[in-house]
């Protein structure tokens, strides 16, 4: 939301609000009508939102884990609005950047973000179904996220760790994503090899 002008709340929600102005200088984005919301789950790991346009011209927008997002998408939706089919080549090779961008040097956190045309007679049976699953998606690509470690981190955990204190770090972002974090605030050494225990709840 708007707070003295400018955008507060959730710090990756207006991440991507920023974004979106630096990319739609016209704020087009601002002219869309919100039609319903599929919220995110741990389950889903996904969240997508029906919006309309001008004409009765209809999009679902979605953000969400990116394995997730790739495996429902089965078309790109590219630069020039030309829509080329996933193809396994393909697939794997956004695989391989979206590995890119979680190692130990760069610790994004990553979504995925995909988006599906619709005509007034698929949104609606959309909008009236509470439990749609998102497929056939138009992929768009990935946003990464830097997560800036505030100064007095590190020094806090090493004071926990010579006072015997065991720290536990609970997180929704990716191993690789987390192990390089741990790394950053002195959590876990830097060449370390040790496996970690890591849980995935559904």
């Amino acid at each position: 939301h708007l707070s003295d002008g400018s955008y507060a709340g959730d710090q990756q929600e207006v991440a991507l609000l920023g974004m979106a102005e630096v990319l739609d200088d016209k704020r087009r984005w601002k002219r869309l009508s919100t039609q319903c919301i599929f919220p995110f789950t741990q389950t889903r790991r996904k969240m997508s939102v029906v919006v309309k346009a001008a004409n009765h011209v209809y999009y679902l927008f979605t953000k969400g884990a990116p394995e997730v997002i790739l495996n429902a998408s089965t078309h790109m939706f590219l630069a020039n609005e030309s829509t080329p089919a996933m193809t396994p080549a393909i697939r794997e090779s956004l695989s391989e950047e979206y590995r890119s961008m979680i190692n130990e040097n760069t610790a994004l956190r990553v979504l995925g973000v995909a988006l599906l045309r619709l005509d007034a007679k698929l949104a609606k049976k959309i909008i009236e179904n509470p439990d749609y699953v998102e497929e056939n998606l138009m992929f768009c690509g990935f946003v990464g996220f830097a997560d800036t470690i505030r100064p007095e981190v590190p020094q806090a955990i090493k004071e926990c760790l010579s006072g015997g204190i065991r720290v536990i770090v609970i997180t929704g972002d990716s191993k690789e994503t987390a192990d390089a974090v741990c790394r950053q605030v002195g959590l876990l050494p830097e060449k370390s090899t040790k496996k970690y225990l890591s849980i995935t709840a559904d």
